[in-house]
């Protein structure tokens, strides 16, 4: 079943010169928005959080940075589960068993594939930053941030799809890193887990910086 539809994307992507160039570029392009978006949200002026402040007396700015910093952590939490379940599941990408008209190390932007497949880091990663940035732009009615959110929920579907096309991955793989990805925003973004991490890890991060910019200003 699975092969069957590698097969069939596969098969359609290389029946035009448009797609064979455009599908690789969709299978990786995405994943350079996350830092960029990341730094963004780190240092870019908060929105929309005047009430949550008003409620729980915090600063926005710092809760803008705690944001960025939860959405780094659960992608990086996802990644590190990924690995994990990588030690003692081993399975090849499909481009080496299938015989495909298109293959993917002659066409992707990233050429270095891990030999693994299962699960897709790129998968858990996109997935990941989407869910944690809805999660906390609903929290703190935070409209950007939902906005985004849902623009990476459409960029990581996109990505996941066009991996299967070009047979870097099985579906089964992008449901795996998927399901991870929704773990670590779930796990990031809870309550008490998030005000952990607040105080222990993201206050001396955010001190730190400002330690280092504060040097770097004089």
């Amino acid at each position: 079943m699975q092969e069957t539809i590698i097969l069939t994307l596969n098969n359609m992507m290389a029946s035009s010169p448009l797609l064979i160039t455009l599908i690789p570029i969709l299978g990786d392009v995405f994943v350079f928005s996350y830092p960029i978006y990341l730094i963004y949200l780190y240092f870019s002026h908060p929105e929309n959080m005047s009430r949550w402040k008003k409620i729980f007396h915090i600063s926005e700015e710092k809760t803008q940075k705690n944001n960025a910093l939860t959405i780094f952590f659960a992608a990086a939490t996802g990644v590190i589960m990924n690995y994990i379940i990588k030690f003692f599941v081993t399975e090849q990408r499909p481009y080496h068993v299938i015989d495909l008209a298109v293959n993917p190390k002659e066409s992707l932007i990233l050429k270095s594939i891990p030999t693994d497949s299962f699960p897709s880091d790129h998968a858990t990663v996109g997935m990941s930053i989407a869910l944690t940035t809805l999660i906390l732009g609903y929290r703190y009615h935070n409209t950007q941030m939902i906005k985004i959110g849902w623009i990476f929920i459409a960029f990581t579907l996109i990505m996941n799809i066009s991996r299967i096309t070009i047979g870097v991955h099985r579906p089964a793989d992008i449901l795996g890193g998927m399901g991870i990805g929704i773990i670590a925003a779930l796990l990031l973004t809870y309550d008490p887990v998030y005000n952990f991490l607040s105080k222990k890890i993201y206050t001396p991060v955010m001190r730190f910086q400002e330690y280092i910019f504060g040097k770097i200003m004089k």
